[in-house]
C-alpha cells in the first residue's frame, strides 16, 4: 500500500520560507516594499496583484496572505502526482512561491518530477539563481537566490536541520565578502 502523499507545507519548510523572506530589520514586511525583481511585496513575500491595495498589516493579515499563497502552491505541487515525501514537497512547495506558478509551469523540474525523476529534479535547483534587473531587464546571479536554491536542494534531498543551516550560514558569510 503506497502511503499517503503530503499535502501542506510543514512548519519546518514555513520556518525556512519565513527565513528567506523577512523584511530588512527581520519579521514580516508591514508595509510594501520592492523586491530585487522589482515587484511591490508584503508579509512573508506577498507580491501584491494590480487590485490589491495595502498601506501596512500585521502579523494576522501576514499569515493568512502566506496561507494563501502557499495553498496555491501546494495545489500545483500535489497535482504533480509525483510521489514526493513530506521534504521534497516542501522544496518544491518553497521554489513555487519564489519562482511563480508560470514559471514552475514550463520548468524542467516539473517535468522530471512528473516522469518521478527525483535525482534529475533535484539537480534543477541550481539553476533557478538568476533575478531579471529591473533597471536592465537582463538576467543576474542573486548571491540570494544561490543559498535560497542550496537551502530547498538540501531540504529536497533530505538534509537534517544542522546541515542546512550550516551551509546556509557557510553561504552567507562567503557573499557577505563578495566571493559567492
Amino acid at each position: 500500500m503506497e502511503k499517503q502523499a503530503p499535502t501542506r507545507t510543514s512548519e519546518r519548510a514555513r520556518a525556512l520560507l519565513k527565513y528567506h523572506e523577512q523584511a530588512q530589520g527581520g519579521g514580516f514586511a508591514r508595509k510594501p516594499y520592492k523586491c530585487p525583481a522589482g515587484k511591490w511585496t508584503i508579509g512573508w513575500g506577498h507580491v501584491i496583484f494590480p487590485h490589491e491595495t495595502f498601506i501596512e498589516i500585521d502579523e494576522i493579515e501576514a499569515e493568512h496572505l502566506l496561507d494563501t499563497d502557499l495553498a496555491s502552491c501546494e495545489l500545483v505541487v500535489r497535482s504533480l502526482n509525483a510521489g514526493l515525501e513530506q521534504h521534497e514537497f516542501d522544496a518544491v512547495v518553497l521554489m513555487v512561491f519564489n519562482i511563480g506558478i508560470r514559471a514552475f509551469d514550463t520548468s524542467t523540474m516539473k517535468a522530471r518530477l512528473r516522469e518521478r525523476n527525483h535525482v534529475a529534479a533535484s539537480a534543477q535547483f541550481g539553476r533557478w539563481v538568476y533575478v531579471t534587473n529591473p533597471k536592465t531587464k537582463r538576467k543576474e546571479r542573486a548571491d540570494g537566490l544561490v543559498i535560497r536554491r542550496t537551502v530547498e536542494q538540501l531540504l529536497f534531498d533530505g538534509a537534517p536541520d544542522g546541515a542546512i543551516i550550516k551551509e546556509r550560514t557557510r553561504l552567507e558569510r562567503v557573499a557577505a565578502r563578495g566571493s559567492l
